[in-house]
């Protein structure tokens, strides 16, 4: 009789183990998937933003920097160089991408033959450079692939002064301007560089701000009167309007019957733009 109780004590003990064992890989099974796993089955991208104000001469910190970071190849300084479309066949089209990949979409294309001016400089995986480019006869902006380009060693001598002198340190007070204005380089939807001019437009709550700053002066130019037109904006500045694209920067002055006189026309020797 009594050996009956203990076997039945023994199984009621297996019974609340193999029970409570259960409801715990139930309650597992039934825990939502992480963000890794969830939507299409990868993280979220990000898309690239600067750490600095482009043009001023702020220095990142590499303190935090990890060894691995480290001995990744870096790139040739190359920003505001002119380069050349090459190809094998001479009268190729060489596609310009919407991002640093052979896998993104072409957003246009270029000539053998046709000057571009360089922005930025990504490595790939595949040991080529993917350089952000400027075309300097068209409107066109975007990506293309270090090997479809002919880079002189030395700068070129047609923007090497004007954008030297445009990116001197009088930058402390336009920088101060950026900080009170836009806030942070997060706000950034384009940058220009002309030949005596630097320019800045932000974007804050879907409230475009123009900034600009003269070489040779401490005044910074701002203006909260700004269309985006295509790929450029044209900016009211009380009876000022500026005229602003990849190729050139323009301003025209009104006066009280509504004439225009055209008291400016630069050529935009540098231009990159955030999105």
């Amino acid at each position: 009789m009594r050996s009956r109780f203990v076997l039945g004590g023994l199984l009621a003990v297996v019974c609340l183990v193999g029970l409570g064992t259960c409801r715990q890989w139930r309650s597992r099974s039934q825990l939502p998937p992480t963000t890794a796993d969830a939507g299409t089955g990868g993280t979220p991208t990000v898309q690239p933003t600067p750490d600095t104000w482009p043009g001023l001469t702020d220095t990142v910190s590499t303190a935090n920097a990890t060894d691995e970071s480290a001995a990744q190849p870096q790139p040739a300084q190359t920003a505001g160089q002119i380069a050349t479309l090459i190809a094998e066949n001479p009268g190729a089209e060489v596609n310009v991408r919407s991002q640093p990949s052979a896998t993104s979409a072409p957003i246009g294309y270029g000539q053998v033959g046709d000057t571009v001016v360089l922005g930025r400089a990504e490595p790939a995986e595949d040991g080529h450079t993917w350089h952000y480019v400027t075309f300097q006869n068209a409107s066109t902006v975007g990506w293309v692939r270090s090997d479809l380009l002919d880079i002189p060693t030395a700068p070129s001598a047609s923007t090497d002064e004007s954008a030297a002198a445009t990116l001197s340190p009088q930058s402390d007070v336009l920088k101060e301007a950026l900080d009170e204005h836009c806030g942070n380089t997060r706000a950034i939807e384009a940058y220009f560089v002309t030949q005596s001019h630097t320019i800045y437009v932000c974007k804050i709550r879907h409230q475009h701000l123009y900034l600009s700053q003269e070489q040779g002066t401490e005044q910074v130019v701002t203006a909260q009167d700004v269309e985006a037109l295509g790929g450029g904006y044209i900016i009211g500045n009380d009876n000022f309007e500026y005229r602003l694209d990849s190729s050139s920067l323009v301003i025209v002055r009104f006066d009280d019957a509504g004439q225009q006189e055209e008291v400016l026309r630069e050529a935009v020797v540098y231009t990159e733009r955030f999105d």
